[in-house]
């Protein structure tokens, strides 16, 4: 766990950006950027497969040192591209692999909706068949934009 506050974290990592990593010394002491630091950490995702009962309790402990609600995590891939969700709907798992690199052209876009506390995952899946849907024009990187008829699955936590 880090002894920095969640603030002083977000400035010292947009220094690191906007200085191209060359101006902040490496200070192990304090290294929330490594790979046991506050920002990569992630035991209790490893944890929550086996311990939940315990990793649910590191949850809390580090919830009430960063006066927080809930963690939400990513670059924690879900192979079934669903958003998951542990220790009452405290901690969840967003990388749902959205990628096209990651699935051989195939996306799987969704994303967690906070409204007033209260967590939606949103998942959106292309419709391959066209027939009575407006298509949604979604500019990309790609040399074509292409027009995908998309529909929403919403599951509430």
């Amino acid at each position: 766990m880090s002894s920095f506050s969640l603030n002083t974290i977000g400035l010292k990592t947009r220094l690191q950006i906007e200085n191209q990593c060359k101006t902040l010394k490496y200070d192990k002491k304090n290294n929330y950027v490594s790979r046991d630091g506050v920002l990569w950490n992630d035991e209790i995702t490893k944890k929550i497969k086996y311990n939940k009962k315990e990793a649910c309790s590191d949850l809390v402990n580090i919830l009430n040192k960063f006066n927080a609600k809930s963690l939400i995590v990513g670059h924690t891939k879900q192979l079934s591209h669903k958003i998951k969700s542990f220790c009452n709907n405290k901690y969840f798992l967003v990388d749902v692999g959205m990628s096209l690199f990651m699935n051989n052209g195939q996306p799987y876009p969704s994303y967690l909706l906070i409204i007033d506390g209260k967590f939606k995952s949103i998942r959106l899946i292309i419709n391959k068949n066209k027939n009575n849907c407006q298509p949604i024009h979604i500019k990309s990187y790609q040399k074509h934009n292409k027009k995908y008829c998309i529909q929403e699955k919403v599951t509430q936590f």
